[in-house]
């Protein structure tokens, strides 16, 4: 099925389900509907850094812009226990389950443009997970490749304090280091990725903080 005829599960501005629709018409008429974000987290005891995927250049939204590790929709009647491990699977082709995941809470990411009207709920998360960058199977019908940056140098770069950060970048086969600014990220809406930063780094120092079990 195309993406554009997929069903979602719509509400109004109250919550209350509003019944299944294609997404297509979802983003037309700026119905509400649920989504999943991700951030894959390498050395959260260390130096902290994102995994972070460059979509894909044959996608129609944000083509070879860099977004979270993983984000998607929630289909019609799709739990989010079983969003997440789907989509995690299909973007990156890792297998990651759902109560290793921890929540930086929900955001409400709102675009409008000629045409375009999404609102999304969207259920935010992150996972620490420390493999190879060479070696997710990712999907290059989605995933053009990886980006690799330091979680520091990624929130000055979010929030302005620095106009470039060094990354390193995974294809399929190589990799090579280089800079990005924050016109190469997808950035609807802006206040986005200082939220996200925030949220992490406080999850994080809260993690640390915590007396091993």
């Amino acid at each position: 099925m195309e993406v554009a005829n997929e069903l979602v599960d719509t509400f109004d501005d109250n919550g209350a389900p509003k019944g299944a629709k294609e997404r297509a018409s979802v983003h037309r008429d700026g119905d509400w509907h649920r989504c999943f974000h991700c951030l894959i987290v390498s050395g959260c005891g260390e130096i902290p850094r994102l995994v972070l995927q460059r979509r894909a250049r044959r996608l129609v939204d944000y083509p070879g812009l860099i977004d979270v590790s993983v984000a998607g929709h929630l289909h019609a009647g799709e739990t989010l226990a079983d969003a997440a491990p789907r989509e995690i699977g299909e973007e990156l082709g890792i297998q990651i389950p759902f109560d290793s995941l921890r929540s930086l809470g929900e955001y409400g990411l709102v675009v409008r443009r000629d045409g375009f009207w999404s609102r999304e709920l969207t259920d935010v998360f992150y996972v620490c997970h420390d493999r190879s960058s060479d070696s997710y199977d990712y999907d290059p019908g989605e995933v053009g490749s990886l980006v690799v940056v330091t979680l520091a140098d990624a929130a000055e770069l979010w929030s302005g304090t620095r106009t470039r950060a060094r990354v390193t970048e995974f294809e399929k086969r190589h990799s090579f280091d280089h800079e990005v600014a924050l016109g190469d990220f997808v950035n609807e809406p802006p206040d986005y990725w200082p939220w996200l930063a925030r949220a992490l780094g406080d999850a994080l120092n809260r993690g640390a903080a915590s007396p091993p079990k």
